[in-house]
């Protein structure tokens, strides 16, 4: 499998250094074939960026210029896919980490062993399909990845399936029956009564609001705040420490 990383980082040692980590990574695992590239800074990177380009970029975050987390945020414009991998020196920069949904965070200096994690789980995400659900539409029924779903919400007799980059679908299923299929997902929340979110499409939780990164926003159910705000919490800790369901 060819997999394609980018590696952005203003110290040379440490980009080469890295570099050398998976080098070992892929000489014992014969199945990964990385092709790498190497940037002295976040704007050199987005200079050449196009959207899939790479499966996974690992950026340093204190850079001159763009520093990594400004970096990650302007290819998150373009492109929700990529994986992304924070390096830094300290866990200081975790939370502000929290929006791009990183893959990864990783403290410098890092152990083969934790790369060689993080290089594991990472083929394992690319190789594996997404999952999908079939809804049912007025007069037929469509294959839709739950990566696309932004949020659904029930309206009357249909559903609003609510998807990245195109028109929101109006399904003719009833609200549990989609709500059974997608809460099983650890990607997925339901913040009130009839509105189900993907968390990974959350751009920032503002007091009783979930703002997504399509600028629409959906309200918590007040009643449940604090059992919504911390399942929404512990995804994204989940998400910024590596874990992975």
């Amino acid at each position: 499998m060819d997999i394609k990383i980018a590696v952005v980082d203003d110290n040379r040692t440490d980009r080469e250094n890295l570099i050398k980590d998976l080098e070992v990574f892929s000489s014992v695992v014969p199945s990964a074939n990385f092709i790498v590239e190497q940037f002295e800074s976040g704007n050199s990177f987005l200079d050449v960026y196009s959207s899939g380009k790479y499966q996974l970029v690992f950026f340093d975050i204190q850079m001159e210029g763009f520093n990594g987390i400004e970096s990650a945020n302007r290819l998150r414009l373009v492109d929700t896919d990529t994986l992304i991998v924070f390096c830094s020196t300290s866990r200081e920069y975790a939370f502000d980490a929290f929006p791009i949904h990183p893959f990864d965070y990783l403290v410098k200096p890092y152990s083969q062993e934790r790369i060689n994690t993080v290089l594991s789980e990472m083929i394992r995400v690319v190789s594996q399909e997404e999952p999908s659900i079939e809804v049912k539409i007025p007069r037929d029924m469509v294959k839709v990845e739950l990566r696309s779903i932004v949020a659904v919400s029930s309206r009357g007799h249909n559903v609003d399936i609510f998807m990245e980059n195109n028109k929101p679908l109006v399904s003719t299923m009833r609200f549990s029956e989609l709500e059974e299929q997608l809460l099983v997902d650890p990607r997925f929340l339901s913040c009130n009564r009839g509105i189900i979110i993907n968390m990974d499409h959350v751009l920032s939780l503002d007091d009783d609001i979930f703002r997504m990164k399509d600028d629409s926003i959906y309200p918590l159910r007040v009643r449940e705040r604090s059992r919504i705000v911390s399942n929404y919490t512990k995804y994204m800790l989940s998400r910024v420490s590596g874990g992975r369901k």
